[in-house]
């Protein structure tokens, strides 16, 4: 999920995770789980706001020098 500097704070972000986390209760997915990169202090406060929670760092992730750092949100299933 990525957003154009210049597009970013207009909602489109939010929007996209609301059409994936409504898709994935739908389907019975009950969590989801995304890396980012460790610097990217904009997305991990982003996600942290939506729910999500930092669980693991992997180093060297990102072409072998970034270190990503693992999210996951669990989800209530629809009824």
């Amino acid at each position: 999920l990525a957003v154009e500097d210049a597009e970013q704070r207009a909602g489109l972000a939010s929007g996209m995770l609301n059409w994936l986390e409504e898709s994935c209760q739908v389907a019975g997915i009950q969590d989801i789980s995304l890396e980012c990169r460790k610097i990217n202090l904009t997305a991990i406060k982003f996600y942290e706001k939506r729910g999500f929670e930092r669980f693991e760092e992997i180093p060297n992730y990102y072409c072998g020098t970034e270190t990503a750092v693992r999210m996951q949100k669990k989800l209530s299933i629809a009824e």
